[in-house]
């Protein structure tokens, strides 16, 4: 099997779900014992290290369509691929291979703040090009049944023509318990104490506001709690630093910024009382998955995908209600025997989508696909 790959999701580190799960396919892809070829396409060279399974095709990029659409479709047929895989929502429209389109998500044309800020060219563009890049595929693939109810009522996509493959979780992530690196890491921050844990970004799908109106709750009890963000300083950030301050609780919400190293993440999880997930929309949502990797209780809205994900292994709760969330995060606090009990549903739950189950599932995907 020859296997295409657009890797300009990673090209520049692993920031995203999206780039994480691509970079555990490709690490197991790298790791396996077969006679198959993966090219994955980027505008920079690559910043891993791989085996000469994977090979590199760098392209400079003169337009993004012209790349899309031009140089990547030349360049995949010159090296005789017979699959081509898009970890994100678009595609070559044209050529003989056979092409999988990843949609995890289509939160854009769903969640309503993000229609009415999208306009109607842009609205356009997904509804007429979207539905042609999925004509293109002979597969779709997405992360979660939600996403897949919601790519057959948004485009009118043959079920049979959607694979559903969850995302994965690195082997990085399993329990810290190396005490010197812990403390280390908490040194580096001058985090000392219980503390709540947030991973991923300021979207308003993300409902971080929630989460701090909870801590607000919270600290009223437990005046050493702090609340932990590990998101880029953008989007939501700047109104919820002013708000924290309004409420003279800056001095106990630590905002890291982003965190790229996987190692430094999986300490903070690990060294965490709680993990919260605040979202209203999410096409899977893999950092409740990564914090039960670790060994960390998981608090989770009851949205979108994510009862899906979480399961029976953390609490889940209605959205946008603080309340309901600082009681959730607070019965974790103080009923060490239920923590626990989380603990262990988290452990055994968050196998079903470690990196060598999920990619082995990916592989024989692509394998049966070429035939």
């Amino acid at each position: 099997m020859r296997i295409g790959i657009d890797a300009r999701e990673i090209q520049n580190g692993v920031f995203t779900g999206i780039g994480r799960a691509l970079y555990n396919f490709l690490h197991y892809f790298d790791r396996g014992i077969h006679n198959d070829c993966c090219f994955v396409f980027s505008t920079k060279p690559l910043p891993f290290h791989f085996s000469d399974k994977i090979v590199n095709v760098v392209m400079e990029e003169v337009t993004t369509f012209i790349w899309d659409q031009v140089q990547l479709p030349w360049s995949v047929r010159e090296k005789n691929i017979e699959i081509f895989y898009s970890p994100y929502y678009k595609l070559p429209l044209f050529g003989a291979e056979k092409k999988v389109c990843a949609v995890l998500d289509v939160m854009y044309l769903t969640f309503p703040e993000y229609e009415r800020q999208m306009g109607l060219p842009l609205w356009l563009y997904y509804q007429v090009l979207g539905r042609e890049y999925l004509k293109a595929a002979a597969k779709i693939l997405t992360c979660s049944y939600f996403s897949k109810e919601d790519i057959i009522r948004i485009w009118d996509v043959d079920p049979r023509k959607i694979e559903v493959i969850p995302l994965s979780v690195s082997d990085v992530y399993r329990p810290d318990e190396s005490l010197a690196v812990i403390e280390a890491v908490r040194a580096r921050f001058d985090l000392r104490g219980r503390y709540i844990l947030y991973v991923g970004n300021f979207k308003m799908h993300k409902d971080v506001m929630t989460l701090c109106r909870a801590f607000e709750m919270l600290s009223e009890k437990d005046k050493e709690l702090k609340l932990v963000l590990v998101a880029p300083l953008k989007d939501g950030y700047a109104a919820m630093h002013a708000w924290l301050a309004d409420k003279g609780l800056l001095g106990r919400v630590l905002f890291t910024g982003a965190i790229t190293d996987e190692g430094t993440l999986r300490t903070l999880y690990s060294a965490a009382e709680v993990f919260v997930m605040p979202s209203l929309s999410e096409g899977f949502g893999l950092p409740p998955v990564e914090a039960m990797a670790c060994g960390t209780p998981v608090v989770s809205s009851h949205a979108a995908s994510l009862p899906e994900v979480v399961g029976n292994a953390g609490i889940l709760i209605a959205p946008g209600q603080p309340e309901v969330m600082a009681q959730a995060v607070g019965r974790i606090l103080e009923d060490q025997t239920f923590r626990q009990d989380l603990v262990i549903r988290g452990l055994k739950h968050v196998e079903q989508y470690r990196e060598a189950r999920i990619g082995k599932r990916m592989f024989d995907f692509f394998k049966n696909l070429a035939g």
